[in-house]
């Protein structure tokens, strides 16, 4: 890469293939007292500068080239090189001041550079950082090659801060050290470090005092202080985490490795690398806290878990949550006090075989075995439950059965009373379907608890629908419900589940064919006064809504012409301009017809209407289903045109206005009919 540059540079003399070696944040150290370049732009504007006063190419022969990989993306290298001026490499030679050659090697200057690439992205390597240098100091100011002269160990010490400059930036954070005395007194800080906390060196050494130790928090100083001297006196190496102050006064979470060293006057100091692990910290306290709440779920939740192996005809326990323990019966200090588990003795005499003959199936790990019976307690009382086993390898490596399982006598309790129950129900819902079997009122029945909807099949003929809907209301409603009636039909449901007795809900079918009068009605609440069965009654309205429809139409309309009445018109108007989509316009013509009333005392009121019924056609026709023709009164018409700018409504205005005035123009009679059309529109030009 290094040769590739030299030769894009000195020999081709190509702005573009020299820029291409380098990093867009390229440092490029000129050999005048103040040439530094930092970046694409300023070096490619130095090149273009230096090519226009030299345009002619260099001659170079490379002498040592070392190559230091400071990481996989980090490389520093040393080399040495002859060069030669455009005049010596044409065959003339470069005079010093007193008539000698510029390095005494026959017009050639001698050159040392160091420089740092590193690997992009993509995998290439461009130069991050060059620094040439010659023992001539008689360099021209502006030329960025060579620069003064630099010893082999010099030039490597650049190499080594540059390279360290490189690293610096991808670390969160920066470098710092102390002098190894009360307090660690600052010895030194990286502006790496102080751009991560804010500070300015003069800052930080007013917020600290000048102490390290100071810009660590309270509470982590002595801990810190004790481990580093813990490890000096070992003479070891540090690594500490502890919180470091920032300048707006909060404290960041940093990893702090560091050497004893010492200072140019010899005494002790304490280097170290810190690193920002906040987020490490952060991530790891949600660990802690994930394994907390995950523990006080296996806990809290109110199924029974419990882990055991099994022994013979005995049971050994190996964890067992609260709500386990309390359907056993137990306190906890009985549970896990107790020894001597009896598997049979644990199950009811009725289930016992089917049981042990289930669980005995139970021996590899992946198998599972759902159950439902009758545990005795503690107390000899018998508990129903139901749940699921299943063989598991534990975090110890260990075979044990998992069981999960639910309390579940209650239910079973309330399970025989409803069996009574469904028989009157059952009773109930024949009534009801042979008094609604010669009507066009259909029955369905809801299941508030399980969300559940069955149809009947005399329902499902007159509604073309399935005899099963879950994930009521949504399921249904998606299938058989217009969507602008979905709000409606939602909230006849909730109003179900908030405590009312009945609720009803008008909507229109899916396919526009037909509109409904739905109620719903509860017929049994559980306890608490919870719905647990509805049954619902569906009505066919269509008729009913076609004759409301066909009169809100005919109210709408004005008589004489067929176009929206004034109120009507406005009213749609409005409502499109409040729920029309964002940068969506409209446009508003207002027509006047000219000099009308001497045409109405001339010919005569029909001979009037007959014009204004034609300019109400050509409305019409114009404003298709989607705009909307409005008469206001009189001769004086509006016509509304969604989505339209004011360069379209500039065409729409005068075609209107040519076709009134064409109404007459074949009658044969000496009468002009003319229209004046004012627009406005909702589009906003120039902010206003």
């Amino acid at each position: 890469m290094i040769q590739t540059f030299f030769s894009a540079y000195l020999v081709l003399r190509d702005v573009d293939k020299t820029l291409a070696c380098l990093t867009k944040g390229v440092q490029w150290v000129g050999t005048g007292k103040s040439e530094l370049v930092c970046g694409l732009d300023q070096v490619g504007q130095a090149l273009r500068e230096e090519l226009a006063q030299t345009p002619d190419p260099y001659r170079i022969e490379y002498g040592r080239i070392e190559e230091t990989a400071v990481s996989d993306t980090c490389a520093a290298v040393l080399l040495t090189a002859s060069v030669w001026p455009p005049t010596a490499a044409a065959g003339g030679e470069t005079a010093g001041s007193e008539g000698q050659t510029a390095t005494g090697t026959g017009g050639a200057i001698w050159i040392r550079v160091s420089a740092v690439c590193v690997r992009e992205e993509g995998g290439g390597w461009r130069i991050a950082s060059i620094h040439a240098s010659t023992p001539d100091d008689r360099q021209d100011e502006g030329e960025y090659f060579p620069a003064a002269p630099l010893s082999y160990s010099d030039l490597s010490r650049n190499v080594g801060a540059k390279s360290l400059d490189i690293l610096g930036k991808s670390i969160p954070g920066g470098m710092m050290g102390g002098y190894l005395e009360p307090g660690f007194p600052l010895y030194y800080v990286n502006n790496y470090m102080l751009d991560y906390l804010g500070f300015t060196y003069d800052e930080f050494v007013d917020a600290t005092g000048g102490l390290v130790t100071n810009c660590m928090h309270p509470e982590d100083r002595e801990r810190a202080d004790a481990q580093v001297k813990k490890q000096f006196a070992a003479g070891l190496p540090y690594e500490i985490r502890y919180r470091m102050l920032k300048k707006d006064g909060s404290y960041i979470w940093v990893n702090d490795v560091g050497k004893k060293a010492l200072s140019e006057d010899g005494r002790e100091i304490c280097i170290s690398v810190i690193r920002d692990i906040s987020a490490e910290v952060e991530a790891r306290e949600r660990l802690e806290k994930q394994a907390a709440r995950y523990d006080h779920l296996f806990q809290s939740v109110l199924t029974g878990i419990v882990q055991y192996s099994l022994t013979g005809c005995g049971v050994a326990f190996k964890n067992a949550n609260q709500e386990a323990i309390r359907i056993f019966g137990y306190t906890p200090d009985e549970f896990w006090t107790k020894q001597d588990w009896d598997l049979p003795s644990l199950i009811a005499e009725e289930d016992r075989a089917r049981v042990l003959a289930e669980i005995g199936r139970l021996r590899r790990p992946g198998d599972i075995n759902p159950f439902e019976y009758r545990m005795i307690r503690k107390d000899g009382s018998l508990c129903w439950i139901i749940g699921r086993a299943e063989v598991i390898l534990d975090l110890d490596g260990e075979l044990v059965i998992q069981s999960v399982f639910m309390d579940i006598n209650e239910r079973k309790m309330v399970e025989q009373r409803s069996e009574r129950l469904a028989e009157q129900v059952e009773a109930s819902n024949e009534i009801l379907h042979l008094a609604l079997e010669h009507t066009t009122t259909c029955e369905f029945y809801y299941d508030p608890t399980g969300g559940v909807c069955t149809v009947p099949e005399r329902t499902c003929k007159i509604y073309d629908c399935r005899s099963v809907y879950r994930d009521m209301p949504g399921s249904f409603a998606r299938e058989q419900v217009e969507d602008q009636f979905h709000p409606a039909f939602y909230e006849m449901y909730e109003r179900i589940h908030r405590g009312e007795h009945t609720a009803t809900c008008e909507f229109k079918g899916k396919n526009g064919n037909f509109w409904c009068r739905q109620t719903l009605s509860v017929i049994r609440r559980g306890e608490g006064g919870a719905p647990r069965q509805v049954v619902g009654i569906v009505e066919n309205i269509t008729r009913q809504k076609e004759m409301e429809l066909a009169l809100l139409e005919a109210r709408s309309r004005d008589g004489l012409t067929g176009l929206y009445n004034k109120e009507t018109g406005v009213r749609m108007v409005r409502d499109y301009l409040a729920g029309r989509a964002a940068g969506e316009n409209g446009v508003m013509l207002l027509l006047d017809m000219d000099d009308f009333e001497s045409i109405n005392q001339k010919e005569g009121n029909v001979f009037a209407d007959a014009v204004l019924q034609e300019v109400a056609d050509l409305l019409l026709a114009e404003a298709g289903q989607e705009h909307i023709p409005i008469r206001l009164g009189g001769d004086e018409f509006m016509l509304f045109v969604k989505k339209c700018d004011r360069r379209r409504a500039g065409t729409i205005g005068p075609r209107i206005a040519g076709l009134v005035q064409g109404i007459l123009a074949n009658a044969g009679q000496d009468m002009q009919i003319s229209v004046s059309i004012g627009m406005c529109s909702t589009e906003v030009v120039g902010g206003l």
